[in-house]
């Protein structure tokens, strides 16, 4: 049976509503403003469950966007609790295991460009470019998010599998039945169902960066050990030619390592890497990073609990569509871009916060609201995108650790 998420009852049709496709945090820190002003909201997730899937490792939360989300969705109280301000601590290596850069939690600073936030001076605690930019888990940060929902607002096990727009809006169809919506959110990632049907309007897809990632996690990081002393507080970068090491703390006493490089698509098969074998992606590795120093290919063997590929994606710069009625994006759907600056879960944020906020700010023409945050969000998500474009080329080039150490201490 299908279900309606439009009005249905002359009680109803009185309040605006939304559905959102995707549960990250951009769409539900949408749904948590809109929710916040009294619209009726509903979420659609393809996960069987908010734990079905890992969430990555931490990220820093910076206070011009993603911190300033926060503040408007009303959890900074939330965050504050939860905030690893150690998380920012810093270190970059060389391939010979030397150390040319280590920064203390307090003097880290965000390398990314600032977003152009017109309200960013609300940020509680005053002017934020003075505030730091603290670590949280993004498990954590989901679960923040998803506790601050009414019980039903998410629909789990909800993956789509086609959109279609209509003169009288949106069908949604999942495996397990229907939605109709007046007004469609995507915020489903890189592989978008909805930026699919907006493709007449000038969408584009992802392509595919150059990089790759092979993500792996130690079982345990003892907190003597020398793996514990290498990584440090916050996160440890090592970098050669074209290729790095990076290890980042999380929540819970783990950590996440990603050996990153660049390389064809398709390296895997050209090389004969079967990458469902934990053994055989680990012999790759130490070939791939043969002599370097011990103390950071031991980093390949202490990755006891599974390898992930992937393959570092972004959409076109600029990424900009003709404006649908009743239909707009957010987040990676919206502007993937690479990881390099920290912007893609902040920008996602900020998107759902203006979004919301330009919704509830034209009530009886939410259409306006929809052009009002894109007019916004396509200038400010260009900027962010270019500047992780670059961020990547400069952290993978011919100079290696040199190269790495001068895109970072730019920021200084």
């Amino acid at each position: 049976m299908a279900a309606t998420t439009t009005s249905e009852t002359a009680t109803a049709r009185a309040t605006p509503g939304a559905l959102i496709v995707g549960a990250g945090p951009g769409g539900l820190t949408c749904a948590r403003i809109l929710r916040q002003g009294g619209w009726r909201v509903t979420v659609l997730d393809g996960e069987a469950g908010p734990q079905a899937r890992g969430q990555g490792g931490s990220l820093d939360l910076q206070t011009e966007s993603g911190q300033w989300a926060l503040a408007r969705a009303g959890l900074s109280e939330q965050f504050a609790v939860l905030a690893e301000p150690e998380g920012q601590s810093m270190r970059i290596l060389d391939s010979t295991g030397a150390v040319l850069l280590s920064v203390a939690a307090e003097a880290a600073q965000h390398t990314g460009n600032k977003a152009d936030t017109a309200d960013a001076a609300a940020v509680p605690g005053g002017d934020p470019s003075d505030q730091p930019n603290p670590e949280i888990d993004r498990r954590q940060l989901r679960d923040l998010l998803l506790d601050s929902l009414a019980a039903g607002t998410v629909r789990w096990d909800e993956r789509v599998t086609e959109v279609r727009l209509g003169a009288g809006g949106a069908t949604v169809h999942t495996a397990a039945g229907e939605h109709r919506a007046e007004l469609l959110i995507g915020a489903d990632g890189a592989w978008s169902k909805v930026r699919r049907a907006l493709a007449g309007n000038g969408t584009a897809e992802p392509e595919y960066s150059g990089i790759s990632f092979v993500e792996g996690w130690p079982s345990d990081i003892e907190p003597a050990s020398e793996l514990a002393a290498l990584v440090g507080e916050g996160s440890m970068s090592a970098a050669g030619v074209q290729q790095k090491i990076v290890v980042q703390r999380s929540a819970f006493g783990r950590a996440r390592v990603t050996f990153q490089f660049r390389d064809a698509l398709d390296w895997a098969e050209r090389d004969g890497v079967d990458t469902d074998s934990d053994d055989a992606v680990r012999r790759y590795l130490h070939g791939r990073y043969a002599g370097w120093a011990g103390q950071l290919t031991e980093l390949i063997d202490a990755c006891d609990d599974g390898f992930t590929v992937r393959p570092v994606l972004a959409l076109p710069v600029p990424h900009r569509w003709r404006h649908q009625r009743g239909v707009t994006l957010l987040g990676d759907a919206a502007h993937l871009m690479s990881p390099f600056t920290g912007m893609g879960a902040n920008s996602a944020m900020l998107d759902g916060a203006e979004l919301a906020i330009a919704l509830l700010g034209t009530p009886d023409d939410p259409d306006a609201g929809l052009r009002r945050y894109e007019q916004r969000m396509f200038p400010r998500a260009s900027a962010a995108a270019a500047a992780a474009r670059e961020g990547l080329q400069r952290n993978f080039s011919d100079r290696g650790a040199a190269g790495v150490l001068a895109y970072f201490t730019q920021f200084a």
